[in-house]
């Protein structure tokens, strides 16, 4: 399997454990993005005030969910190691662009 060899995951029972967080990640972060906008009051927002607002909050939410649930599933280094990696990314894109 391509994502087991990208990933260098060995079990496929980690391999499903990983897509697991994935799916209960996104399902967290679309359940806690309709309260968020209702607790707000953005739901009668502009479209291009929720598509900012989902940048700058759902983004992050997911990021840190995944965290959460591989911590539950067994997988919060495989998460921690993702994270760090689109961290060094993002540094690099603002630093490129900063400068």
């Amino acid at each position: 399997m391509y994502l087991k060899k990208k990933w260098q995951i060995k079990s496929n029972v980690d391999f499903i454990l990983i897509l697991l967080v994935f799916s209960l990640a996104g399902m967290a972060v679309a359940f806690l993005r309709k309260g968020l906008f209702t607790i707000f009051g953005l739901n009668q927002a502009p479209l291009w005030e929720k598509i900012v607002l989902s940048i700058f909050i759902i983004v992050p939410l997911y990021q840190c969910s995944t965290l959460v649930f591989g911590l539950f599933l067994g997988q919060f280094d495989f998460f921690l190691q993702r994270q760090k990696t689109i961290g060094r990314s993002i540094v690099r894109f603002v630093r490129r662009f900063a400068a």
